[in-house]
């Protein structure tokens, strides 16, 4: 296993087809023009160890892009790549080879390609789409953009930019939008023109480009030289662990591989983050009272969200066992049977709780939020929670 394999060359769409036919990871999206070949899901058996040419292109699906009518890549994204220590492949630096550390911008991807009609397409890893239309948007009175673009994709390379935006915030505050050249890659060889020709063209162009960390090579005098070049390595790992409102870092071989870096600060604010797109995760993190140990991470805008839907959330309970409290308080002269005629109209969670508080005539809080934890494991188990949970996630706005 090696983290530095050969790029593979000429890539068809027909070859991919084969590849992927029996692989429930990856999909080809036909978008008319183009083609859109992607991964679903990710793991170790989504993108094994590169050991001959089919594996190499699986890392390469992650938004390439072909040309519907000739199979032809006409936009070749970044390859798959990964987080020192997160594969057997990427446990080691490998600082013998030539390098430079470039800051990681916390954004969206986006590259121009023509189709063979010479139509001009601004996309993400999934073609043209509302992130793309974002930055479309953006350029649509920087003619820079398209001249840049235009000639990168007539000498056969794909112009790979992150768009940073607030309007498309994943993390980091970019309160000024940007479209920030970071690679031209060959569509063919999968080659990449070195940092030094990416920041000649981006200058030509008045284009910005993603700048280099402040170390740029591991052998920089900002380290410690009396070190040796283990510690040197230990001594950056930290350095970059420790940052604070930065993503990290990427390493850029001579050979166009790279690894990742990110500090302690933006995973634990990214896991955050994921966790806030989950309604079920939401509702869990609320009624076991996580949401102190969250509100430190978050921006101001989700912390007024996660606020008040922990309020919202509450009022539904208490409202839940208003209404079956005073329901049983109601029932002291009926039997079993005749409660169970008395409620049969009410909703399936009434019931349940209804009777599960029968004999005593009393449910408490937390017998209602141990049924919502039950159901808490899938989106059809939680949907039985809505006579329960009226506020939705999704719908709360910092304004409520």
């Amino acid at each position: 296993m090696t983290l530095h394999y050969d790029f593979p060359e000429n890539i068809t769409l027909g070859e991919v087809k084969n590849i992927i036919k029996d692989n429930p990871n990856f999909i080809l999206v036909d978008k008319g023009d183009y083609t859109v070949a992607n991964y679903v899901r990710s793991g170790n058996d989504t993108h094994p160890p590169v050991v001959d040419r089919n594996t190499a292109i699986l890392r390469e699906l992650r938004g390439l892009i072909f040309d519907s009518f000739t199979g032809e890549v006409i936009s070749r994204r970044y390859q798959k790549f990964f987080n020192l220590g997160e594969r057997e492949d990427v446990t080691n630096i490998g600082v013998s080879r030539n390098h430079i550390i470039l800051t990681k911008l916390d954004g969206s991807l986006v590259t121009a390609f023509k189709s063979h009609n010479d139509n001009l397409y601004w996309g993400t890893k999934m073609g043209v789409t509302d992130v793309a239309e974002q930055a479309l948007k953006f350029i649509s009175d920087k003619n820079n953009y398209i001249e840049f673009a235009n000639m990168s994709i007539d000498e056969g390379f794909t112009p790979i930019f992150e768009w940073v935006s607030n309007k498309q915030r994943i993390v980091l505050n970019y309160p000024k939008d940007d479209l920030v050249l970071v690679a031209m890659r060959n569509n063919k060889t999968g080659h990449y023109l070195p940092y030094e020709a990416i920041t000649i063209n981006a200058m030509r162009y008045g284009i910005n480009y993603v700048p280099s960390y402040g170390i740029k090579r591991l052998s920089s005098d900002n380290l410690n030289d009396n070190d040796n070049t283990e510690n040197k390595i230990l001594e950056f790992k930290n350095l970059i662990k420790l940052l604070e409102n930065e993503e990290g870092v990427v390493i850029l071989f001579d050979n166009g591989h790279m690894i990742k870096l990110k500090s302690d600060w933006y995973v634990s604010l990214h896991r955050a983050k994921s966790l806030l797109e989950n309604e079920r995760a939401v509702v869990g993190i609320v009624l076991d009272n996580g949401e102190d140990d969250l509100y430190p991470l978050l921006s101001e805008e989700d912390k007024g969200r996660l606020s008040n839907f922990s309020k919202g959330l509450w009022e539904d309970i208490f409202a839940m066992e208003s209404k079956v409290n005073s329901n049983l308080r109601n029932s002291n002269e009926m039997n079993r049977k005749d409660f169970a005629l008395s409620i049969v109209d009410q909703s399936p969670s009434f019931r349940s709780l209804s009777f599960l508080g029968f004999d005593k005539k009393k449910i408490e809080i937390s017998e209602i939020t141990d049924i919502i934890r039950r159901r808490l494991g899938s989106k059809r188990t939680f949907d039985q929670c809505n006579d329960i949970i009226k506020i939705k996630w999704k719908e709360i706005k910092l304004d409520e």
